[in-house]
């Protein structure tokens, strides 16, 4: 006699090799896909005037030699939203996606060339241009890929920025230099204080007043006042003098 278990007819069915091969594949593919997405982004902030100002290293394979790349210095590269120029050459259409890379690495494998002479953080930002990349140092300075040479790039200020710099630049070297005339005048008169015109002491004047001393008055000659002695006696009561009476004062000059 069977037994017959009515809840438990049907068999469980694992899945087979294949579903799961599938399934793993799909896993990976939903995991990896928004991490190779977040990895690049979009990067303006290089948009802006950079001078060339050094050649820092040539790739192994270049359209520059050495002496080409370096009519390149003092030149302008341009960065807007709608092209890049490099002197007189033009890239239309820039998309700055931008990535981290490590630079040794990402150099090896690019060019065939070693980013010890270029100076960059690691990792550092990469932005692709279209025609050409550039690797953002900090933000004032870039390194330009163009035809396998790599160019030394400092930002160039706005106009008015740079007008404004200009002048407190010409403000604080005025100030310096009256500062330093102040100062010249100043230690040429330390060793004696010099006399002004107009005021010097003529013969038979006075150095302050100006007036012809008399005897009898008050002279100041050098700060020192000289006074005439004028002598106030008592006369005694047993001496006489003309009609003055016992008792009296008279002068007499010394």
């Amino acid at each position: 006699m069977a037994v017959v278990f009515p809840h438990h007819t049907r068999l469980r069915q694992w899945p087979t090799a294949t579903s799961l091969l599938a399934l793993t594949t799909a896993l990976l593919l939903a995991i990896g896909h928004p991490a190779c997405a977040a990895a690049e982004f979009r990067d303006r902030s290089v948009i802006g005037h950079w001078k060339l100002v050094a050649v820092l290293d040539l790739a192994s394979i270049a359209s520059l030699d050495a002496a080409e790349a370096k009519t390149l210095l003092g030149k302008t590269l341009a960065i807007s939203a709608t092209d890049v120029k490099v002197d007189q050459e033009v890239c239309p259409a820039p998309e700055f996606w931008a990535e981290r890379v490590a630079p040794e690495s990402h150099m090896q494998a690019k060019l065939h060339s070693s980013a010890q002479r270029l100076r960059l953080p690691n990792p550092v930002t990469m932005v692709e241009l279209g025609c050409t990349d550039v690797y953002v140092r900090n933000p004032g300075q870039l390194v330009l890929l163009w035809g396998g040479a790599m160019f030394d790039a400092v930002r160039i200020a706005p106009e008015g920025r740079r007008r404004r710099a200009d002048s407190l630049a010409g403000k604080a070297q005025a100030r310096n230099i009256k500062s330093a005339k102040r100062q010249e005048v100043g230690n040429r008169q330390k060793p004696g204080k010099l006399q002004q015109p107009g005021k010097l002491q003529q013969p038979g004047e006075l150095h302050k007043t100006g007036k012809a001393g008399k005897a009898g008055e008050a002279r100041e000659t050098g700060g020192v006042r000289k006074i005439n002695k004028v002598r106030k006696k008592w006369k005694s009561p047993h001496r006489q003098a003309g009609n003055g009476a016992p008792g009296t004062f008279a002068n007499e000059l010394f």
